[in-house]
């Protein structure tokens, strides 16, 4: 019988696959993402009511993904603010979980222009078919 002594986790994970239109802008006030989700929470227990720290860091994440970059829960404290704030927006086009992947959520951006041109290459795929 073997033993297996390293390190196994049975966290799961969920890989959020947002639509960043072209004209979503980046924050003026903390009143704009107050109706969120878990925004009483982040206030009180990330940023100790600090609303200045948390709008300059929901607007760092958000800008990672109108960059077109992935972000990662463990590198942006405002990870879950955004989300919640792109789910009231509809920008949330499909949320995956993903078992053993260590509790490590993900946002990957995708622009709404990847998604036009990705239907009309399936579209001029279907019609040579």
């Amino acid at each position: 019988m073997k033993i297996k002594l390293d390190f196994v986790t049975n966290s799961s994970s969920t890989a959020y696959v947002v639509i960043i239109p072209s004209s979503i802008k980046l924050l003026k006030s903390v009143k704009e993402i107050e109706e969120t989700q878990n925004y009483e929470d982040a206030l009180e227990y990330q940023y100790e009511e600090d609303k200045d720290l948390m709008l300059t860091s929901f607007n760092e994440t958000l800008q990672e993904l109108k960059n077109g970059h992935d972000v990662y829960y463990d590198d942006h404290q405002a990870f879950f603010i955004v989300r919640d704030y792109l789910v009231d927006k509809g920008c949330i086009f499909k949320d995956i979980e993903m078992n053993g992947g260590g509790g490590m959520d993900i946002m990957v951006p995708v622009t709404s222009e990847e998604i036009h041109k990705t239907l009309n290459r399936i579209e001029a795929n279907e019609i040579e078919s």
